[in-house]
């Protein structure tokens, strides 16, 4: 606007007069000079910031590949679990199971409830023989297949509260880093006692950009929260689901083992 008015004036006109930075800055200039002029206790709140954004982003990367992983995992799993009828036993038991597909379906979440549920019926089955599971003992079997699933839980939540810390503490940082800024602009001109906007704006704009690296850092890390969270408990649900539908199938299982065996075995034990 004042370099508008220079250009309307009158060569003897005083309005206003162009200076050499006037004339030559731009954009780039003026964040240069708006850098220059940052203090250094705004730009450790600001290195605070960063950090806490490439933390963000490490755990936000990490955490999507981990997904991504655990979710093929399960994939296979599922695909292997469908084929098995009462024959259920250990995934390196399996028939026709390669190497790598047995690596790939140890890491399933899945894979691991299913597992601890094979090792409790198998445990049980050489102490009652086939006689089926007692209330106490399915009670039993899912408090240990509940255990893992904790586990595979915590596995799913770990790192996340870094992105909390980014998503409710960036902004607050930043937001001290600008009011600390602020501050000592004010002193400084209290100081000197001459008030005019060259002496203030340089230090406002300065103690903002603290403000700008708080939000820099909150703001990438809830789209990422929110985005791995929905992913997060997907396969929560899916853990939970498959766990009642587990236990429940092991004692069907040891169920019909005992109504098919013979009626002196059932005595012997």
């Amino acid at each position: 606007m004042i370099a508008a008015d220079a250009q309307s004036q009158g060569p003897d006109g005083k309005l206003a007069l162009f200076g050499k930075d006037e004339e030559q800055g731009g954009g780039g200039g003026t964040i240069l000079f708006i850098l220059k002029a940052t203090p250094a206790l705004d730009w450790g709140i600001i290195a605070l910031c960063m950090a806490l954004l490439t933390g963000a982003i490490v755990v936000m990367v990490m955490k999507n590949n981990y997904l991504s992983r655990a979710n093929r995992a399960n994939r296979a799993f599922m695909k292997r679990y469908r084929t098995m009828e009462e024959d259920l036993m250990h995934i390196k038991d399996l028939p026709g199971i390669s190497p790598g597909e047995a690596k790939l379906i140890r890491s399933a979440p899945l894979g691991n409830l299913y597992e601890m549920g094979i090792d409790e019926l198998q445990m049980r089955q050489r102490r009652l023989g086939v006689r089926p599971l007692s209330g106490e003992a399915v009670e039993a079997l899912r408090a240990a297949v509940d255990a893992v699933q904790v586990e595979e839980n915590q596995k799913l939540d770990k790192g996340m509260v870094l992105l909390t810390i980014a998503i409710s503490g960036g902004p607050f940082i930043g937001l001290l880093g600008t009011v600390m800024g602020v501050m000592n602009t004010f002193g400084g001109v209290a100081m000197a006692g001459d008030v005019n906007v060259n002496a203030i704006a340089p230090g406002i704009a300065a103690a903002l950009l603290a403000t700008i690296a708080g939000l820099a850092a909150a703001i990438p890390s809830l789209f990422g929260y929110n985005y791995l969270n929905s992913k997060i408990t997907a396969m929560a649900d899916e853990m939970r689901v498959f766990c009642d539908r587990l236990v429940t199938r092991l004692a069907e299982v040891q169920a019909d083992r005992a109504h098919s065996a013979p009626p002196t075995s059932l005595a012997a034990e």
